[in-house]
């Protein structure tokens, strides 16, 4: 691997100054003159029609300045996969949250009065909660009108059924006929909140020309507007998005949810109009991950080779599909696991409920598949009198394998980090005493790659200006200064990163899919060479010597031969701007690569009270493949944080409903783990650089958190020889268990 001078270093956050200081501005933070304060009223019924709307009393309501039903939003319905939601409920509500109408006034408490004020009379409709019963014949039909849709996944389902997936490889039937064991078992988790600490938060305003300007916490400001603009039926140029710093969003803050409200809003009342959603909104109304029931059978052989695999993997959508079509594709794609298996029939459904609709939560669909693979991969080697890391040692994907996403392996790191993990965690090694445990897992990722761009500005004091249209959600502004300052050669504290909206950047990928860093490190790459091939013509033309002649160091261009004689990369900048009245750029447009695979494992060890059912985490650790990792310090950052929410996922955070209504909404009742909770948590970063990448990056942001509740669940079982099948394990269900097997 290259030496680099920046890349691969841990260096400071760029924005670590305006964080810890206060100056670094959120959504919330966002106020103009003449601002209105808005707010959403949403259905109280799971399954309704709407009889009627009267907002009479409170457009008259002094204070307020705009309502808005549907009767002011577009009549077609909007959704990137599946266009099935509309702004606003028209004929029926779906959930107990739908949006139904919304107030704009002069302050907070005049726009709660507005929305008590504001009279609906609803139909009640039978209603359906569970996925599987929304799957039969004879449920009441959620969405009459699915076969209308349109959207990328579209026209894929039937009924409650808004999207089917299905892959089969090699003859099933035939191999679970030749096999020496077959093993079956139904796996359920449950929904899960993002728990981002910032909740959504939009500002619009719209002009006398009809031109929108959005201040918002998004993921993605490019995606955000094309999904707005779908919604709002106006063309992309006609909107300019700025994205604000993000408070944390893991998938959630995708689809825009408040801000194509806040728009009609600011229309209707010509005035600028903010919504900020509360906590209990957001547990309520925002995009959860989907619930799971996964249905798995596996054939074996007796000496432990897997030949055969089945798997049915239902998902809970919600109202409206949402991103859970890709979960549902995604993971049911890759439902063998990194293993090599020769058959198998793998379905996944993306079912329509009367609960709150779901999105995208780190990793979408894999800690769910993976919570099913990776424990039954432990009853297997259990079943065959196997060590649990000689089983999956002996069926891992190998070089040559192809990935679930079509890559053919080459120099394939899963046996480095399985081993790696296993070494940290001294599996050899047997518990000190009763009711310890330790437990394994392994996963895997496919890191898309996506066209971006980016644009790179040499400015007079030889600085160097990155002009990005991401958002950094994980440190990835601190990653594209690195690349930066390597490619030209400036010191890091030269290099600034300007966020820009819509308006006025290229054209960038959302911050999610562990792709961002992935890609925009490449597209800063292609841009700064660019500014640096510029930079080298022209010192050439001034110096009388060939660009090849010349090097480039510490802000400089200098003659290779003679050291001494150098110009700054600044002056040469000031001097273009005189002659074309601009500085030296590079840019990079629709820059994309090709897919990587990131593998990943985890370890756990656990302490189980068979009195009290409770769970103490020993240790945790975590070995994965980062390719080459750009700065270790954000990598073990990332794989520490996914390790943490996989151990919420494990044992503590589950959504409760009664009658499709949320009833734990707030940091209070739903239950996420503490620094108090939290065991040590070890870090192994493995660097095999990626043929795809030209600095050898994968993904890193998604993959820790997919094996940390298989590891975890068969620690526990370890400890005390009962497997529970159902997140998140909780003393209740511990207890249930060991009383029922007798213990």
């Amino acid at each position: 691997m290259s030496t680099y001078k920046v890349l691969g270093k841990i260096v400071k956050r760029v924005d670590a100054w305006d964080k810890v200081t206060g100056k670094a501005l959120f959504g919330d933070d966002k106020y103009g003159p003449g601002m209105l304060c808005g707010k959403i009223l949403y259905s109280p019924y799971a399954h309704a029609r709407i009889v009627s709307l009267d907002t009479g009393k409170a457009e008259k309501l002094p204070g307020v300045k705009a309502v808005v039903t549907a009767a002011d939003a577009p009549a077609k319905p909007y959704g990137w996969l599946i266009s099935d939601e509309w702004i606003f409920a028209r004929d029926k509500v779906r959930y107990k949250g739908d949006r139904v109408a919304a107030v704009a006034a002069e302050r907070d408490d005049i726009v709660e009065e507005a929305l008590a004020l504001i009279q609906v009379e609803y139909e009640p409709l039978a209603d359906v909660f569970d996925p599987e019963e929304a799957m039969k014949p004879e449920a009441v039909i959620i969405h009459e009108e699915l076969g209308q849709y349109k959207g990328a996944l579209a026209g894929r389902g039937r009924g409650n059924i808004n999207f089917y997936y299905r892959s089969k490889v090699g003859d099933v039937e035939r191999a679970f006929q030749e096999a020496d064991f077959i093993f079956e078992g139904i796996f359920t988790t449950p929904n899960v909140h993002q728990g981002y600490l910032e909740p959504h938060s939009a500002l619009a305003k719209v002009d006398a020309n009809g031109k929108v300007t959005l201040w918002v916490s998004t993921q993605g400001s490019f995606m955000h507007r094309m999904l707005l603009c779908q919604a709002l039926g106006i063309p992309e140029d006609q909107v300019e998005v700025i994205p604000s710093v993000i408070g944390g969003g893991f998938g959630g803050k995708f689809p825009p949810l408040i801000s194509h409200v806040a728009v009609l809003l600011a229309r209707k009342a010509k005035q600028p109009v903010k919504i900020t959603m509360t906590r209990e909104e957001e547990f309520k109304y925002s995009n959860p991950r989907s619930s799971s029931k996964i249905y798995l059978k596996t054939g074996v052989k007796k000496e432990g080779t897997i030949i055969a695999r089945e798997a049915r993997l239902i998902y809970d959508s919600g109202a409206y599909a949402g991103m859970s079509p890709l979960t549902a594709q995604g993971s049911t794609s890759a439902a063998c696991g990194p293993y090599r298996i020769p058959n198998a029939r793998l379905e996944g459904y993306c079912v329509y409920t009367n609960t709150v609709s779901c999105g995208s939560y780190r990793a979408p669909g894999f800690p769910q598949v993976t919570f099913a693979i990776e424990s039954q991969m432990d009853e297997i080697a259990e079943k065959l009198s196997m060590n649990p890391l000689e089983f999956r040692l002996k069926n891992i994907l190998q070089d040559g394998d192809m990935t679930f996403a079509g890559e053919k392996l080459d120099r394939c790191s899963l046996e480095r980090v399985l081993k790696g993990v296993a070494e940290a965690i001294q599996w050899d090694k047997v518990a000190p005493h009763g009711n310890r445990g330790k437990g394994l897992a392994c996963g895997q990722w496919n890191t898309m790659g996506i066209g971006c761009g980016i644009e790179v500005m040499i400015t007079r004091d030889s600085d160097v200006e990155i002009i990005t249209g991401s958002v950094d959600l994980t440190g990835s502004s601190t990653v594209l200064a690195q690349v930066a300052a390597e490619e030209l050669s400036v010191p890091l504290e030269k290099v600034r990163i300007r966020t820009e909206s819509t308006s006025r950047a290229i054209e960038a990928p959302a911050s999610g899919g562990s792709w961002l860093a992935y890609n925009m490190s490449n597209a800063t790459r292609i841009a700064c060479q660019q500014a640096k091939d510029k930079l080298l013509e022209i010192a050439a033309q001034e110096l009388d010597l060939r660009p090849e002649d010349l090097g480039i160091d510490n802000g400089h261009i200098f003659n290779r031969q003679n050291t001494d004689q150098k110009l700054a990369i600044g002056e040469l900048s000031a001097r273009h701007k005189k002659q074309h009245t601009d500085w030296i750029k590079g840019g990079a447009r629709d820059q994309s690569l090709a897919n990587t695979i990131t593998f990943v494992a985890q370890g756990a060890e656990v302490e189980v009270d068979p009195k009290s059912g409770e769970v103490r985490v020993l240790r945790l650790v975590g070995a994965q493949d980062a390719g080459f990792a750009l700065n270790p310090g954000l990598v073990e950052g990332q794989i520490q944080g996914g390790i943490a929410q996989g151990m919420g996922f494990a044992l503590f955070e589950q959504m409760k409903f009664n009658q499709g209504e949320v009833i734990n909404p707030n940091f209070a009742d739903y239950k996420m783990p503490t620094a108090i909770d939290l065991p040590p948590i070890e870090t192994i970063i493995i660097e095999e650089p990626s043929p795809q990448h030209p600095y050898g990056v994968r993904g890193v942001g998604e993959p820790p958190h997919i094996p940390t509740a298989a590891a975890i669940a068969n620690a526990i079982y370890q400890a005390i020889g009962v497997r529970l099948y159902s997140l998140p394990i909780t003393p209740e269900k511990i207890i249930l268990a060991l009383k029922t097997k007798g213990r």
